[in-house]
């Protein structure tokens, strides 16, 4: 049973199972419910923070960069602005309204999102796991980023995915994200990290909600808060 509220922005779904770990979830756009559905058919119970930023391409992005979709837009990079809000204005009054704060806080996105995912946990250690999910890690630099930078927290239990049509793109940058993926799944478990990585069947936008399931329930499996 889950317990729906607006907060700071966002959608909390709290569960009436004691003991839950929280999710961060970060999506494009609508409320989550069914990715929150999902995972609970799946047998796994965690409280969910969906949030929808307004500004994709400003706030999931590390840095600036040329845009590559049709829209034409660029990149603004202010993905560490948005992680600041994050954590100072929204999870404190998500773990008010939880009542504590779970022992297990894990970070989940989606395309960009998956990006932000990665780059948010090099800068904070509040998250403890985290999600990729058809991440957008053909970004240009990131990869030579995470190798330098590298995570806050060591030994993190981290979810990476691609679509194995993903590399199919219009554009020379984004056909790099299989490659990209691989290479920071390697990365990633050179520095001494748990990497799953999963190969989903379809492009970019195929099976979003059961990607993202996926991915929550391989990083929450039962027995496995911390």
């Amino acid at each position: 049973m889950y317990t729906k509220t607006v907060c700071q922005g966002g959608f909390l779904y709290r569960t009436d199972r004691e003991e839950s770990p929280l999710v961060v979830l970060i999506i494009h756009e609508g409320d989550g419910w069914e990715i929150v559905e999902e995972v609970s058919k799946k047998g796994v119970f965690c409280n969910f923070y969906v949030l929808c930023p307004k500004n994709w391409n400003k706030a999931m992005t590390p840095w600036p960069a040329k845009g590559v979709f049709k829209s034409g837009e660029d990149f603004a990079g202010n993905a560490e602005e948005y992680l600041n809000e994050l954590l100072n204005d929204k999870l404190p009054y998500v773990f008010e309204s939880l009542g504590e704060r779970p022992e297990s806080v894990g970070l989940v996105g989606y395309s960009l999102a998956g990006l932000f995912a990665l780059y948010a946990v090099s800068k904070t250690d509040v998250f403890d796991k985290t999600a990729s999910v058809s991440g957008s890690l053909w970004y240009k630099g990131f990869t030579e980023y995470l190798k330098e930078k590298g995570l806050w927290n060591k030994d993190m239990k981290i979810y990476l995915s691609v679509g194995d049509r993903e590399d199919k793109s219009a554009d020379s940058l984004v056909r790099t994200v299989s490659a990209k993926t691989d290479e920071a799944t390697l990365i990633l478990k050179e520095q001494g990290h748990r990497v799953t990585l999963e190969r989903n069947e379809g492009n970019h936008f195929h099976d979003v909600t059961g990607r993202i399931a996926k991915a929550v329930t391989n990083l929450y499996k039962t027995g496995e808060r911390g």
